[in-house]
């Protein structure tokens, strides 16, 4: 199981800074790799607590951020600064 997290916790760093990166040089793709870079990082989240783990209340709150990078990464203002 930790050996599961450990590459899911790899896959998402490798797509999240890449998407940052891509979508810095306002290429399209990066919007795309941060989205599946948060989708990565909530599976992650559920797949510790279908393991079971007790962890302390804020840490309940951490999936609020790939989320909201999913939210600001597909918006459409964000595709409009790809473009201009």
């Amino acid at each position: 199981f930790c050996t599961a997290v450990a590459f899911l916790a790899v896959v998402f760093a490798l797509t999240t800074v890449s998407g940052v990166i891509m979508l810095l040089q306002r290429r399209a793709v990066g919007r795309y790799l941060i989205a599946a870079g948060a989708v990565v990082a909530l599976l992650t989240y559920g797949g510790v607590f279908i393991a079971g783990a007790r962890v302390a209340w804020i840490v309940h709150t951490l999936p609020l951020l790939p989320l909201a990078s999913v939210a600001l990464a597909l918006h459409p203002a964000t595709k409009r600064w790809l473009q201009g």
